[in-house]
């Protein structure tokens, strides 16, 4: 998801409504599994990392 709204502007510039925008969500459909745009940073990070650490 982020790696499609992100690239061209960054992390730091890219909201929760571009996000949305780039799966073709409506602009606060994403709130309603997310309160913020750091805390999808880290659900997708434990997603990543924990496999990898577990193994």
């Amino acid at each position: 998801m982020g790696s499609r709204a992100g690239p061209r502007q960054g992390y730091a510039a890219t909201t929760v409504s571009d996000l949305g925008r780039a799966v073709g969500i409506a602009k606060g459909a994403p709130y309603s599994s997310i309160d913020s745009k750091e805390n999808l940073l880290i659900e997708i990070q434990a997603g990543v990392m924990t496999p990898l650490v577990i193994e």
